[in-house]
């Protein structure tokens, strides 16, 4: 309402009153995008570098989130400052990266905007140093590919780490499932294998979130699907996307030959780990690749106990058909002696039962088996004397 604006201010408005949240209207007009406004506001003299009282935002930060592209243009052609942090500490051009904006990227660098520009006291930061996340990892970890590929054209740099986790526009890419700027980071040459502070490699990323679309751009680019595992948790992908019963993704790295008998630093397997979390899908694909279903972890806990122990009672029904070996009755009584949940009381109880008409079942078996070999002996046993009175005979003949 610009004709209002200006009746207003000629009447002798307070041009930086702050409303609830602490803006004034020249930051309400920016973030709107009301272009025509924000010129009445500065042409009455509205202070350009006003920031809200909680976020520290200027109009200018305010556009740029925004997406405000004419309001942008207005505001730096009057000599807004374009390296202004808020709260966060986020730049224009930061913020405009996060939201994947284009246009207002090229309008910011061609106004000498910082391209590598890095936050200190940020969400995915909190350093104090001056090395936190660039304008370049907001936007490949928010999946916006166009502006990535222009930051890249103008400069920035593709493998820049964060200071205290190091993680790259690749890795954050990675973990948030961004196939299309991960594709696009690996042609510029990213580093496919680089580890971040927790030790994960960009697969890894991949496999913990389940990304399978990342996982395949980055085992076609040729990424280790048998990289050294994890140095504080011995994790490989396998392990790590196992656990979290991510099928499909476990399903790439056994296509691409991933080493089913890998253990983590509690000796847990892939198996283990699925069979733990109730992933009967995936306990069912690991043991047509050949995973050992009567492996134990470190604590000489079985697939089939892990299971037990969760309630996981499909799980059990399911194993209970493929092992050969089964958990005490005093084992198993140990621990619901241990159980105060009623829900996985009743559960585990399932499972109990199951398991006990599996060794039944086996133990009636082997019986059969036992005997039928028995009766076989016997039959033999018959026929060496048959044999041995026949040639008897024929000797005396």
């Amino acid at each position: 309402h610009e004709d209002l604006v200006s009746l207003l201010l000629t009447r002798g408005a307070d041009i930086e009153h702050r409303d609830k949240k602490g803006f004034a209207p020249l930051m309400l007009a920016a973030t709107a995008g009301h272009a025509g406004v924000v010129e009445i506001l500065l042409n009455n003299n509205a202070d350009i570098e006003a920031q809200s009282e909680r976020t520290k935002d200027t109009a200018l930060s305010l556009a740029c989130s925004g997406g405000r592209y004419e309001v942008v243009d207005i505001l730096l052609a009057r000599g807004a400052n374009k390296e202004h942090r808020n709260v966060s500490d986020y730049t224009p051009l930061s913020l405009a990266a996060s939201g994947g904006y284009v246009n207002i990227i090229k309008l910011l660098l061609s106004h000498g905007a910082e391209i590598n520009s890095r936050c200190r006291n940020c969400l995915f930061c909190r350093t104090g140093s001056k090395l936190g996340i660039s304008p370049l990892m907001l936007a490949a970890m928010n999946g916006h590919a166009q502006a990535v590929k222009l930051l890249l054209d103008m400069g920035s740099d593709i493998n820049a780490q964060i200071e205290t986790n190091r993680n790259t526009a690749l890795t954050l890419a990675c973990f948030q499932g961004r196939h299309e700027v991960v594709s696009l980071l690996l042609d510029r040459k990213a580093n496919v294998e680089h580890r971040a502070k927790t030790g994960l490699t960009p697969l890894m990323e991949a496999a913990s979130g389940g990304y399978v679309e990342v996982g395949k751009v980055l085992l076609d680019i040729g990424a280790d699907v048998n990289a050294p595992p994890v140095p504080s948790s011995r994790d490989t992908a396998l392990t790590i996307a196992a656990d979290k019963g991510h099928y499909r993704f476990v399903q790439l790295l056994l296509e691409r030959d991933a080493t089913v008998e890998v253990k983590n630093k509690k000796g847990n397997s892939p198996l283990w780990l699925a069979a733990n979390g109730g992933h009967l899908e995936v306990v069912q694909l690991l043991c047509a690749n050949s995973a050992d279903i009567d492996s134990q972890d470190n604590r000489k806990v079985s697939c089939l106990m892990a299971a037990f122990r969760k309630g996981h009672v499909k799980v059990v029904k399911w194993m209970v058909k493929h092992v050969s070996q089964f958990p005490s009755d005093q084992e198993m009584a140990r621990y619901m002696s241990t159980i105060t949940d009623k829900d996985l009381l009743k559960k585990c109880s399932q499972c109990v039962d199951t398991i006990r008409i599996a060794k039944e079942r086996q133990a009636a078996e082997a019986n059969k088996f036992a005997n039928s070999l028995l009766e076989e002996i016997d039959l033999e046993r018959c026929r060496e004397g048959e044999e041995l009175q026949i040639y008897q005979i024929m000797k005396i003949n």
